[in-house]
C-alpha cells in the first residue's frame, strides 16, 4: 500500500493523475462505537492532514508541471483542519482582552464567521445527501460541535505540525 500511495502522489505531483469528484461521490461507513472513538478518529484525520501537507509542501510548490490552481487546492486541503486555530485564537483573545478593538477584532470575527458558515454548509449538505430532516435542534447541535471539536482539531493540528505522525489506530465501529 505504501508503494502505491507513493506512486499516486508522484503521478499527481508530476501532473499525470486526475481525480474526478462530484457531490454524489461519498463512502458508506459505520458510525464510531462511541464519542471516545469518534474523537480519536477526528484527531487522526486532523493530525494526518497537516502532517502530510508539511511532508509534501516543498515538492508541490517546486513542481513546475502542476498548475497554480492545483497547488492552491492542495494547500487549502492540507490546511482544512487548521481553521480551528482561528476559532480557538479568537476565543482566547476575547477572553483575555475583554472585547478587543480595531483590526484584531475585525480579522478574528471575520475568520470565525467564514469558518462557521463553511462548516455549517458542509453539515447541511451532508444532511441532504443522507436525506436527514434538517431542523433547528440539529443546526444548534452542529454549531456546538463546531466549537467543541475546534479544540480537538487545533490540538491535533499543532501536534501534526510539531511531531511525526502518530500511530494508526483503527476506529472501533458500532455493530
Amino acid at each position: 500500500l505504501v508503494g502505491s500511495e507513493m506512486c499516486i502522489r508522484d503521478r499527481y505531483i508530476k501532473g499525470k493523475f486526475t481525480a474526478y469528484v462530484t457531490d454524489k461521490l461519498y463512502a458508506h461507513c459505520a458510525i464510531p462505537k462511541d464519542i471516545k472513538w469518534f474523537v480519536k478518529q477526528q484527531m487522526r484525520w486532523a493530525e494526518g492532514t497537516i502532517s502530510d501537507l508539511k511532508k509534501h509542501l516543498a515538492s508541490v510548490l517546486k513542481n513546475k508541471e502542476m498548475s497554480l490552481r492545483n497547488k492552491i487546492g492542495l494547500l487549502y486541503q492540507g490546511l482544512m483542519y487548521s481553521q480551528s486555530l482561528a476559532i480557538l485564537a479568537s476565543f482566547i483573545v476575547y477572553l483575555t482582552l475583554f472585547q478587543p478593538q480595531g483590526l484584531i477584532s475585525t480579522i478574528l470575527t471575520f475568520l470565525v464567521v467564514i469558518d462557521t458558515i463553511a462548516w455549517l454548509g458542509l453539515i447541511i449538505r451532508g444532511m441532504q445527501v443522507e436525506k436527514m430532516k434538517i431542523d433547528f435542534q440539529l443546526i444548534i447541535f452542529s454549531l456546538m460541535m463546531i466549537y467543541i471539536m475546534s479544540i480537538i482539531y487545533a490540538y491535533s493540528t499543532i501536534r501534526g505540525l510539531l511531531f511525526r505522525r502518530g500511530k494508526w489506530i483503527v476506529t472501533k465501529r458500532r455493530a
